[in-house]
């Protein structure tokens, strides 16, 4: 018989040490595999978008072309306003701690302030097509309802996530 040991691992017939592969079970949530730096791009380029799109909500009541919003903008740009800023204070905070389940908790928060935000439109609805060839309010109505119900969809898969993050114990692997 042949000294080699079997199984193709090395002489002596010990394994090598690796690092442990994680072991998902069904229903348990995946690990992020995303790299932190590319993770953090990420971040900052959401800061730079919400930034720009913050200054110009402001900036839309001034614009001529939009002659479709009325002056009752007005009354949904506090709610734009703490949207806008509670997403960029979220990502700056994402930039210095990021596990999977605080960008859970941070986009529930930031889900359900567009939430308010998207109910708050339909009540106030700041819009007027009559000027156009075309109504377009029943458009922008739908828009606005499909917004809200995919935002609540989203608040309940986060919410999921969140909870299965915790009951697996993945919060203690990161």
């Amino acid at each position: 018989m042949s000294s080699e040991p079997t199984g193709g691992g090395p002489p002596g017939g010990t394994a090598p040490v690796t690092d442990p592969v994680p072991v998902l079970t069904r229903g348990s949530p995946k690990p992020d595999r995303r790299p932190v730096a590319v993770r953090r791009f990420g971040y900052v380029v959401a800061i730079v978008v919400n930034a720009v799109m913050w200054y110009l909500a402001h900036q839309l009541p001034d614009w001529e072309w939009a002659r479709f919003l009325t002056s009752d903008f007005d009354r949904i740009l506090p709610w734009i306003d703490v949207s806008f800023g509670a997403t960029i204070a979220t990502n700056i905070l994402f930039l210095a701690y990021d596990p999977r389940w605080f960008r859970s908790i941070g986009s529930i928060i930031t889900s359900a302030i567009s939430l308010g935000l998207a109910i708050r439109t339909l009540q106030v609805f700041p819009f007027d097509f009559s000027t156009y060839d075309v109504d377009w309010s029943w458009l922008a109505r739908l828009v606005t309802i499909v917004a809200i119900v995919g935002t609540i969809i989203g608040l309940i898969a986060e919410a999921v996530r969140l909870v299965r993050t915790i009951v697996f114990g993945v919060i203690a692997a990161e």
